[in-house]
């Protein structure tokens, strides 16, 4: 039996209450950590970063043991779709840098298929010197996150409708790990790929400048 008290904190904490929104502005001055601003410029490749960052916060609360098994489940789950999201958001955004840096401004087709996106990206950094065993490790990485939900509903909903991969448990710990040293590996390469674009967009611009003085 829960005390007057008790039932009181959970209506609070479980009943809307009149004019409650999900989205309002903080009140003034409060503390930088306590709100997400949208008009700060983090960079688009941070705001894709995100979306890896919170799926690992989710994997490490579960092998600190702050989630229960249910939960682990449930939330391992969205981690997992959010790795997947990640992966596509970070591929996505280095074909368009790759684009940008052979003067090609094809738009990326509103497709989820990460090899597709994969492929596009490996011929160029190959042709930019990234050793083959460094794009071979990267490639097994995206092609079983590929393979385990192609076109981005296994995770999602969750549907099982055209994966290849079937495991019954995943291990976090190994997740963790591996999924760190990718982020970091595209990180870098979108670094890279993304200031040789910057250079040669700042080239043309010079000298279609120099063209007409």
């Amino acid at each position: 039996m829960f005390t007057e008290e008790e039932w009181a904190r959970i209506e609070e904490e479980t009943t809307l209450k009149p004019g409650d929104l999900p989205f309002k502005e903080p009140p003034p001055n409060s503390p930088e950590h306590s709100y997400v601003d949208l008009s700060r410029d983090v960079g688009y490749f941070r705001r894709v970063e995100g979306f890896g960052k919170t799926a690992l916060l989710v994997v490490e609360q579960a092998l600190a043991g702050e989630l229960s098994t249910s939960d682990i489940d449930s939330m391992g789950l969205a981690a997992l779709y959010s790795f997947r999201h990640y992966l596509e958001l970070a591929l996505k955004s280095l074909v368009s840098s790759v684009r940008l840096l052979n003067e090609d401004r094809t738009a990326i087709r509103p497709r989820h298929f990460l090899m597709e996106l994969w492929v596009e990206c490996r011929d160029v950094l190959a042709g930019r010197g990234v050793e083959t065993e460094s794009l071979d490790k990267a490639e097994a990485c995206i092609r079983q996150f590929n393979d385990a939900d192609r076109g981005s509903f296994r995770f999602r909903y969750p549907e099982d409708t055209d994966s290849t991969v079937n495991f019954k448990c995943i291990d976090l710990s190994n997740l963790r790990i591996v999924m760190k040293r990718l982020m970091a590996q595209l990180d870098g390469w979108e670094t890279g790929v993304d200031e040789l674009a910057n250079q040669r967009r700042e080239a043309l611009e010079y000298e279609a400048e120099y063209r007409y003085e």
